[in-house]
């Protein structure tokens, strides 16, 4: 993974996040919030019960012990914003890195490393199209592509 400054990049994310909530009335709730950062905080996918139990360690006194459904509902409002992205192989979440516009829909490709676990996010622009385009002429509406690849990222090839 290249480095970048991972700080600002999260600054950036969030930044975005209330923006995208704003434009669609919808709430960015503390708990929603939390478990953005937690995805941000990293770049690796993290299960609803990884998350779970970062909730419960970054748990301040007094607050309620956080619940199972309460990361579910956040990670469904997430989902549904696009401001993280799904890895259906192994049932674990990531946080968008892309810069887009408010509105901005994207066909993410996850390259996820079999050996650090970290998730490298790349924009499929001519592939999209194609499956699009391939969809469209034979009057299928597409509703949701999953584009995982999985290997050895760069940094653990030199290792």
């Amino acid at each position: 993974m290249l480095s970048h400054d991972h700080k600002k990049c999260i600054n950036k994310s969030i930044n975005l996040a209330h923006k995208i909530a704003n434009s669609k009335a919808a709430k960015l709730t503390p708990q929603r919030l939390q478990v953005l950062r937690i995805l941000l905080a990293g770049h690796k996918a993290l299960g609803a019960y990884d998350i779970l139990e970062i909730m419960r360690e970054q748990q301040s006194e007094g607050q309620s012990r956080p619940q199972p459904p309460t990361v579910y509902r956040a990670l469904e409002f997430l989902l549904n914003l696009n401001l993280i992205h799904k890895v259906e192989s192994q049932n674990s979440y990531y946080a968008c890195m892309i810069e887009k516009d408010v509105n901005e829909q994207h066909l993410a490709q996850a390259f996820i490393c079999d050996n650090c676990g970290n998730v490298e996010e790349k924009i499929a622009e001519t592939g999209a199209r194609n499956l699009y385009e391939k969809a469209d002429s034979f009057g299928f509406k597409i509703e949701h592509v999953i584009m995982e690849c999985r290997g050895i990222c760069a940094s653990c090839q030199l290792v």
